[in-house]
């Protein structure tokens, strides 16, 4: 079998100044990356050893891991190498799976935008835990144009929503 394609990198720290020779000698050895295309499939993937160094020069570096996928349908994973949408991100190692983060005057942080088909949903939050999970949560001013359709809870939420939209 022919190895995958691969474009690696590699970065050795030199950290002390060796006199005699007139060079720097490393005392990290260094980490390795890949750029690669899967032969089996075409996609192509960049890679990384999660931050493990080699333990002597040109040594083995351990725990090669995908951590971008391009598929050849152009859907594109983050800590998946098989995406289901344009774009996906899985995480299993932090609290936050994304940030979007602006400092521009007036700029948003995150714009979602659908108009297709009925009932489309520009931003759609899902929660498997039914029992403590929130499949949304906002902090500071909401702004909304439009209606408010969904089911509540309980009667106290369905009031409250009705006050909210003034007809409570």
């Amino acid at each position: 079998m022919i190895d995958n394609p691969e474009i690696g990198f590699n970065c050795f720290s030199s950290d002390v100044w060796d006199t005699v020779r007139q060079k720097y000698t490393a005392l990290h050895y260094g980490y390795g990356a890949f750029a690669g295309m899967d032969q089996s499939s075409g996609d192509l993937y960049i890679g990384n050893f999660n931050g493990n160094q080699a333990t002597t020069n040109f040594g083995i570096i351990t725990g090669f891991q995908r951590v971008i996928t391009v598929k050849q349908n152009g859907y594109v994973g983050i800590g998946t190498m098989s995406p289901e949408y344009m774009f996906e991100v899985q995480n299993s190692s932090s609290a936050c799976a994304g940030k979007f983060f602006t400092t521009v005057a007036a700029g948003d942080g995150l714009v979602a935008e659908s108009d297709n088909g009925i009932g489309p949903y520009a931003i759609k939050g899902i929660c498997t835990n039914v029992t403590s999970g929130l499949a949304g949560y906002f902090s500071g001013n909401l702004h909304y144009t439009g209606n408010v359709i969904g089911a509540f809870r309980s009667k106290t939420e369905r009031k409250h929503q009705a006050f909210k939209q003034g007809t409570g």
